[in-house]
């Protein structure tokens, strides 16, 4: 120890002693925020292969579905059941804009395809056309080929 964390007893003054236990309990919350996707797991029951949700959806007259998590996604995957249409994902809520069509997020599904979406995002928006169908699966890790 140092003279400036010592007493004249030798034992550290109670303001390193604070900061000691400050550092301990910030290394632990840190630990903490960096687990909380599968804490949030296990308390909702889902560990079993990260399936967060599992749905089919018929697009109405609003054109899209979107869907939020109180955990962070890790892969969605989408299959697109129309056979003309085109589908627009973008990781995050609709905003105001309309059906974007570029940039960091936005993924198109092309007719009768199926695709695996890495997402880092809690929640999602998926835009079709009305009357067309498709289903999804939403992970809390990346999807993982299956044999």
């Amino acid at each position: 120890m140092t003279q400036s964390t010592t007493t004249a007893s030798g034992r550290m003054s109670r303001r390193d002693a604070d900061r000691v236990v400050m550092s301990e309990l910030l290394a632990s919350v840190q630990h903490l925020i960096a687990t909380s996707s599968a804490f949030q797991e296990q308390l909702a029951g889902q560990i079993i292969n990260h399936v967060l949700d599992v749905f089919t959806w018929k697009f109405d007259a609003t054109l899209f579905v979107r869907r939020d998590y109180h955990v962070g996604i890790g892969a969605v995957a989408v299959n697109n059941l129309s056979a003309a249409n085109t589908l627009t994902f973008a990781a995050g809520g609709p905003g105001s804009g309309g059906v974007p069509d570029l940039g960091t997020g936005i993924y198109l599904i092309g007719p009768n395809t199926h695709r695996s979406i890495p997402c880092s995002q809690r929640e999602f928006t998926i835009w079709g056309t009305s009357g067309d169908k498709l289903s999804v699966a939403v992970y809390t890790a990346g999807i993982t080929p299956s044999s």
